[in-house]
């Protein structure tokens, strides 16, 4: 016998070659899917454990698949064993991420998809082989050896570059179609036409032009589904983010509206406060049979109190209550940061704009400008600027600050410096969204560790109504 070729015996009711060509198949088709749920972003503990179960349940699955089906014609056989491999799979990928059926099946179709990528790469190369070994009559070319030495190193390059392509930016958990009925049509469609035409290849003998062609086709077919996954988990991730930046907005113009009320009793408050203390300094001067060390004194405790409460001296007045709001809170929190924070606005900027926008445009500036300037130790650079000026129907603003440092992201996103990025780092997302929703334009420069947030909004020009005739 020829150490070369396979020794294709029975095992039980079928060849050896069938089962271990089989075998072959299910543990390429459980390792791609493993692949893909690496990148679930739950890790259920245990998960290594069931891993090393799954791999001989697999096996054995695609033994007794085999003996079952032998039986059948060649290519309905073929159909029905990895029909049933694959809904094996998707029960095994279950168990090993402890994820919903729904999950389990998203990472099983994207993982069928990369391993018959490979596979109809790897029949391709067989047949580019068979015609080099047929032109330059190397006969050792088309062996069974040589052939699984080829299989092995395809399955791995096709692997290596979907990994680092694909798989490895890929958000699993969002690759979620709209209802599990259109997962499970577009599973059987995938199947249907992958496994059919890799079957009608196997079973019929094609010439090669012919199987190229169909081996071609189904692995285009699933770089197709892969590519529709991978704009489904895109365009979940972007509606997760709206929604996360929304809710975040909400819950921000919600404590500017309480922060409101409690800022117009304050002020109030502190203008009858500082009424009293004129009075209480008038009353004393007046008070006969004081001494002068005792005038002095109540003068001297007059002045504490009238410092102590001049803080809230800092409320702003630009004419919008919002606006005011805002430009308030943050110069209370940048006084007790020792931060000097200087604006130059008025109510014209932003009269046209609703509380909700003006909360989170100048709310998550003012907020990033803030940190930033915190971490610096330079009391000459703990300053913040804010102007907002309105030239005709243009609204331009500018936020400066001082900055240590900034991340940015390979596209040049600004990128947050904290360790909790799942609940930061959409500020400037946040901005943007309201900037261009409302006709504008936000850029940012940063020169001599100067950091400038710049927006431009064009203000909507109100046509006054023609007078009646």
């Amino acid at each position: 016998m020829n150490w070369l070729e396979f020794p294709d015996v029975l095992f039980g009711t079928a060849p050896l070659l069938n089962l271990f060509n089989m075998e072959a198949a299910s543990l390429e088709l459980l390792a791609a899917q493993l692949m893909f749920a690496l990148r679930s972003p739950v890790r259920s503990p245990g998960a290594k454990k069931r891993t090393m179960i799954a791999i001989p349940v697999m096996m054995l699955s695609a033994l007794l698949c085999v003996q079952c089906t032998i039986a059948i014609s060649t290519m309905a056989r073929s159909i029905l064993n990895f029909s049933l491999i694959f809904i094996i799979s998707i029960a095994l990928i279950r168990l090993i991420c402890r994820c919903d059926w729904q999950l389990a099946c998203g990472i099983a179709i994207c993982g069928y998809a990369v391993q018959h990528v490979a596979a109809a790469t790897e029949e391709i190369m067989e047949l580019a082989v068979a015609g080099i070994a047929s032109f330059s009559g190397f006969a050792i070319l088309t062996t069974w050896l040589m052939n699984e030495l080829l299989r092995i190193v395809v399955f791995i390059c096709v692997y290596a570059v979907f990994w680092h392509w694909y798989i490895r930016a890929f958000d699993v958990a969002k690759a979620r179609l709209s209802s599990p009925a259109s997962l499970a049509a577009l599973t059987a469609s995938t199947l249907a036409v992958t496994i059919g035409l890799s079957s009608y290849a196997y079973a019929k003998n094609l010439d090669d032009s012919t199987e190229f062609a169909i081996r071609a086709i189904s692995a285009l077919t699933c770089i197709i589904i892969l590519l529709l996954f991978g704009e489904v988990a895109h365009s979940q991730a972007l509606t997760d983010e709206l929604a996360f930046v929304q809710r975040m907005n909400r819950l921000r113009t919600n404590y500017y509206e309480q922060l409101k009320d409690t800022i117009e009793t304050t002020n109030v408050r502190y203008h009858d406060l500082k009424h009293q203390i004129a009075r209480l300094r008038s009353a004393t001067a007046q008070t006969s049979g004081s001494t002068n060390d005792s005038a002095h004194s109540a003068h001297h405790i007059l002045d504490e109190i009238a410092d102590s409460v001049s803080t809230y001296d800092h409320i702003a007045k630009t004419g919008n209550a919002a606006f005011d709001v805002v430009l308030t809170q943050k110069s209370l929190e940048a006084e007790r940061k020792n931060i000097h924070f200087t604006y130059m606005a008025d109510a014209a900027c932003v009269n046209w704009m609703s509380d909700y926008d003006i909360y989170s445009l100048f709310g998550n500036a003012l907020d990033n400008a803030i940190e930033a300037v915190e971490k610096l130790n330079n009391p000459e650079q703990r300053v913040i600027k804010l102007t907002a000026t309105l030239r005709g129907n243009i609204v331009t603003i500018h936020i400066s600050n001082y900055y240590s440092t900034i991340h940015r992201d390979d596209d040049g996103t600004l990128r947050t410096t904290k360790v909790d990025t799942a609940s930061h780092g959409y500020g400037i997302t946040s901005m943007r969204m309201i900037v261009e929703r409302l006709g504008g334009d936000l850029a940012i420069t940063t020169h001599d560790d100067i950091f400038d947030l710049g927006l431009i909004l064009p203000k909507p020009v109100t046509i006054a109504p023609s007078p009646e005739s």
